[in-house]
C-alpha cells in the first residue's frame, strides 16, 4: 500500500506529465522524448523553480519542476522550460563564436522573452515564485505586464 507521501509524489509527477502532454504538441515538440524528472533528484542547488536538461542530439530532455510547486504553478513552470527545447537551436546558433558577455546577454533575453510568451500561452500573466526559491533570486509576485 502506498504511503501518503508517495502518494504526493505520484500525483505531483502525473500532473507535471499531464502539463507536457498538453503543450509539447502545441509548441511543435513531438519529435522530442521528454521526460519528467523524478523530484527525488531535484537539484535545490540551482535555486530554480524547474530546469531542464536536454541531450539535442537525441531529442530528449527531462524536465524538473520543484517539488514544492502548487498545482497552479506548475502549467507556468513546464511552459516556460519547454520554451527552451523550442528555442534550442536558436541558442545553438547564437553562441557559435559568441563571448561570453554575449551569452549572457542573450540568456538574460532569452528569459524575458519565455516569460512574456509563457504569460501569453497560458493567459496567466503574474508569477508567484515557488516559496521556497522566492527568497533567494526572485522579487515576490513579479508581474509580467509591467
Amino acid at each position: 500500500m502506498p504511503t501518503a507521501e508517495s502518494a504526493k509524489k505520484l500525483e505531483f509527477s502525473s500532473q507535471v506529465a499531464g502539463e507536457i502532454r498538453a503543450f509539447s504538441r502545441s509548441l511543435g515538440l513531438d519529435d522530442w522524448d521528454i521526460r519528467v524528472g523524478d523530484p527525488d533528484r531535484f537539484d535545490y542547488d540551482l535555486c530554480e523553480e524547474g530546469y531542464i536538461i536536454r541531450q539535442d542530439d537525441e531529442r530528449v530532455a527531462t524536465l524538473y519542476v520543484h517539488p514544492e510547486a502548487d498545482a497552479w504553478q506548475i502549467e507556468r513552470i513546464v511552459v516556460h522550460e519547454l520554451l527552451h527545447v523550442v528555442l534550442a537551436d536558436l541558442e545553438f546558433i547564437a553562441s557559435n563564436g559568441a563571448t561570453v558577455e554575449t551569452m549572457e546577454l542573450y540568456a538574460r533575453f532569452q528569459e524575458r522573452a519565455i516569460s512574456v510568451l509563457v504569460g501569453a500561452i497560458t493567459g496567466n500573466t503574474i508569477w508567484q515564485p515557488v516559496e521556497a526559491c522566492q527568497k533567494l533570486n526572485h522579487a515576490p509576485g513579479h508581474n509580467l505586464d509591467s
